[in-house]
């Protein structure tokens, strides 16, 4: 049997090799001070996509990231600051970002060219 001396040695090894055994067992490439939940809100933040905007003359409605927004709503710590016909200004404490819903298309009218030939 061991002695009082040995006993609190080979507790103190065996409690050692547990916790390194479960350091080993999480993400080796995962970067220090990393938490689970964070990277999501920024990569939510930085990919903001707007599919839909409805405007009448009672109501605004954006679709952002599968999300119906109004005015004053918030998402990815952005405030919807305005709905217009194309897009929607998005506010942050640091800055304003613009989503648009698409392009203007110029659309040159090729038929009426070839009749002032």
């Amino acid at each position: 049997m061991l002695t009082s001396p040995y006993r609190v040695g080979y507790l103190l090894a065996s409690v050692l090799l547990l916790t390194s055994v479960q350091t080993l067992a999480q993400d080796p490439t995962r970067p220090y001070g990393w938490q689970a939940g964070r990277s999501a809100s920024v990569d939510q933040d930085m990919n903001l996509v707007l599919t839909q905007v409805v405007v009448s003359s009672d109501s605004q409605r954006a679709l952002i990231n599968n999300q119906w927004l109004k005015p004053g709503d918030m998402i990815a710590g952005y405030q919807v600051d305005g709905i217009g016909s194309n897009q929607v200004v998005l506010r942050s404490n640091q800055e304003q970002r613009v989503l648009k819903l698409f392009q203007p298309l110029n659309i040159k009218n090729n038929e009426s060219q070839g009749d002032q030939e």
